[in-house]
């Protein structure tokens, strides 16, 4: 199934689907659009469509979510916010890229760094490790963050691999500098992100009973 990757928001995606007659459209925050629909994120639809799916196949969530693993391998996800001074973020946003594109880490939570990607978005960069597992650092548009996403193989992988960079963040401890491959002139001099203390908002699956809730917490 062919899949086109836009910047983010459905002003781009929206056109997208349009164009090319994708039978959906979402991005990272949750939203779904359908081409049976509308090129527009609507949740409503998007819960029917899944309840719907919950009745004809009588499974819960949870049940849904490890057949899909079953069938396409196990996925954990985690993202983090890292928030900026407003007053100097758009002056930051070109000195923070060009750390991230003179990075070459070797090495991400214990994995040979395999391939790295420049956004076509211009706005970060994506690095994929030995087992298929990828962590992304982007640039937001709208805020002043710098959004850090994660998917892993192994759900045991997804805090160390975001905790790269808190280390960082800290003021690269020697820990992080090996983990990145990289000595401590080579990380002071290559700094993989930003000084500045990190914000963090979680999102994450947690089963409560015989229910799913998805919970979101602030640290």
């Amino acid at each position: 199934v062919p899949v086109y990757e836009v910047p983010v928001g459905f002003k781009y995606i929206g056109p997208k689907m349009q164009e090319t007659g994708a039978m959906m459209g979402g991005e990272e925050s949750g939203g779904f659009g359908f081409a049976m629909h509308l090129p527009e994120r609507d949740g409503i639809v998007a819960d029917l469509f899944f309840l719907d799916f919950m009745l004809k196949t009588k499974k819960k969530p949870s049940q849904l979510i490890a057949e899909l693993m079953e069938i396409a391998g196990p996925s954990y996800y985690l993202r983090r916010d890292l928030r900026l001074d407003a007053a100097t973020y758009a002056a930051e946003k070109p000195k923070i890229m060009e750390r991230l594109r003179a990075a070459k880490p070797r090495e991400l939570a214990g994995h040979a760094v395999k391939r790295v990607v420049d956004l076509d978005t211009g706005d970060g960069v994506k690095y994929f490790v030995d087992d298929g597992s990828w962590l992304l650092t982007r640039l937001s548009g709208t805020e002043p963050l710098v959004r850090v996403y994660t998917e892993t193989r192994d759900e045991t992988e997804v805090e160390p691999m975001l905790d790269l960079v808190e280390q960082e963040d800290r003021g690269c401890t020697a820990a992080a500098g090996d983990q990145f491959g990289m000595g401590k002139d080579e990380v002071e001099q290559q700094r993989f992100l930003l000084a500045g203390r990190a914000q963090r908002r979680r999102h994450v699956f947690r089963s409560v009973g015989d229910g799913e809730v998805l919970a979101v917490r602030a640290d």
